[in-house]
């Protein structure tokens, strides 16, 4: 076989290997999907939640895989960073947070947002009946002095303008 033919059965082989992956994802009953948008109009989903089987690393059996680091300021993005206390190696962001269902009853999620071209300003909206019910949701946006929203009886935010700080979601477990 010559090394060209070598090369496309390895990528075919690894684009295999993903997709089988993401096809035997655990389904998740606890979480919720964030979608994110800016003034240009690109968009993205995040998910967090919590799962009887996740660890404080990337686990892709539920969706969750490293992304490349955040572009340069005109690229969009929105995603995860590194959980408070637990940084992973190397410092990565994903699309998806799972976190196992463990005795603390708070976690806390960052979300960092940047929008195309300086394309001001990003929405992020949830919808308010998928959110899990023994759950508490509390948004406090980038720009605010410790003011929380309330995401089970509000389905959406728009920040202004960049703050260059991360979002904060907290998630109390009743």
């Amino acid at each position: 076989m010559s090394r060209r033919g070598r090369t496309l059965t390895g990528v075919i082989l690894l684009l295999l290997c993903f997709t089988a992956a993401g096809q035997a994802q655990v389904p998740l009953r606890d979480s919720l999907r964030v979608f994110v948008t800016d003034a240009a109009g690109s968009a993205h989903v995040i998910v967090l939640g919590h799962h009887d089987e996740a660890s404080d690393d990337f686990d892709i059996a539920l969706g969750e895989s490293p992304v490349p680091p955040v572009p340069f300021d005109l690229v969009f993005a929105a995603r995860f960073v590194d959980r408070p206390g637990v940084p992973r190696v190397p410092e990565t962001s994903a699309y998806r947070d799972i976190r196992k269902h463990g005795e603390a009853r708070i976690d806390t999620f960052l979300i960092r947002v940047q929008p195309v071209n300086n394309a001001w300003p990003m929405e992020l909206r949830w919808r308010e009946d998928e959110t899990p019910q023994f759950m508490q949701l509390l948004l406090r946006p980038r720009d605010s002095e410790g003011a929380f929203i309330d995401m089970q009886s509000q389905s959406r935010f728009v920040l202004a303008h960049d703050t260059k700080q991360p979002i904060l979601i907290l998630v109390r477990r009743h």
